[in-house]
């Protein structure tokens, strides 16, 4: 149901989250929550993602590479590059702009974009 396809069979069957391979993003169009019959999902009133993500030492501005897809997918603005003098502009993260929607995971052409569980948020139940 998931109009981007970040929803995925995994191992076992299982549904997962793949935010790579161009696959896109969460644009939280809620299909997935129409679509399940479990009991899954929480609340449209509670934040959709307890992640957000972080900036590898691979991304291609710390070599001085001028590159901004990660800022350009961002609808959220959570990325933004700060100009530097003489170098290029250097990628900030405001970590309670973003919404974990991974769109700017897919298009990183070094892949230095990665997912990080917010600390503060509740952990999954133990299997």
């Amino acid at each position: 149901a998931c109009e981007t396809q970040i929803l995925v069979k995994g191992a076992g069957g299982y549904p997962e989250v793949n935010f790579m391979n161009g696959r896109g993003e969460c644009t939280f169009c809620q299909a997935c929550v129409k679509a399940c019959e479990a009991d899954v999902f929480r609340s449209t009133d509670e934040r959709a993602w307890f992640h957000y993500v972080e900036i590898q030492q691979s991304c291609m501005t710390f070599s001085g590479v001028e590159c901004r897809s990660c800022e350009d997918s961002c609808e959220s603005r959570a990325i933004r590059f700060k100009r530097q003098v003489g170098r290029v502009a250097m990628p900030e993260l405001n970590v309670e702009s973003c919404n974990g929607c991974g769109a700017c995971m897919a298009v990183c052409p070094t892949q230095a974009v990665t997912l990080v569980r917010n600390v503060q948020s509740p952990l999954p139940p133990k299997a």
